[in-house]
C-alpha cells in the first residue's frame, strides 16, 4: 500500500519515511527486543526455527515499509509478533485441515469417530433448525442452502 501522507502531513519531530534515523532507531528496538519476540511466538507456535523465521520475516515487512508514527516501538514489535504468530497459526490449521480433505478425496475412509461427531453435530444443526419459527427457518435455508438473498 503506498504511503498517501506528505511531509506536511507528519509530525514535526518525525523522521521521513527514507530517514536512515529511522532505519536506525527500528534496528535497535528490533535487537533489543528479538529474544522477547522470539519466546513469544516460539510459546504460541511450538517451534523454536520457526519462530525465528517468523520474527525475521517480520523484521523485513518493517524494514521495507514507509515509516508510521509510533509512539513506543518495542510495544508495537511485541504486539505485531504476537499477531503475526497468531496469522501463522490461522494458516497451519487451515493448511491441515486442506491435507484431511485430500487425504478424504483420495478413497481414506474417516476414523468412526469422525462419522460419530458427525452424526452428533448434525443432529445439533437439525434441532435448532425445528426450534426456529417456521419463516425464520425458511429464511435461513433459502440464504444459507440456495443462496437467495433477503430481497
Amino acid at each position: 500500500m503506498p504511503d498517501t501522507s506528505s511531509p506536511a502531513d507528519l509530525p514535526p519531530d518525525a523522521p521521513a519515511p527514507g530517514d536512515p534515523s529511522r532505519r536506525e532507531d527500528l534496528l535497535r528496538v528490533f535487537l533489543a527486543q528479538r529474544e522477547r519476540m522470539e519466546a513469544l511466538v516460539s510459546r504460541r507456535v511450538g517451534c523454536r526455527a520457526t519462530a525465528a523465521d517468523l520474527v525475521q520475516d517480520l523484521f523485513l515487512r518493517f524494514w521495507r515499509r514507509p515509516a508510521a508514527p509510533v509512539e513506543d516501538l518495542a510495544t508495537y514489535l511485541l504486539r505485531s509478533a504476537h499477531n503475526l504468530a497468531i496469522d501463522h497459526m490461522r494458516s497451519e490449521g487451515a493448511r491441515t485441515r486442506n491435507e484431511a480433505g485430500l487425504l478424504l478425496e483420495q478413497g481414506e475412509a474417516p476414523p468412526p469417530e469422525a462419522a460419530l461427531e458427525a452424526g452428533n453435530d448434525l443432529r445439533h444443526v437439525e434441532a435448532a433448525l425445528r426450534s426456529l419459527p417456521e419463516r425464520t427457518r425458511q429464511i435461513f435455508l433459502l440464504n444459507r442452502l440456495h443462496g437467495s438473498t433477503y430481497g
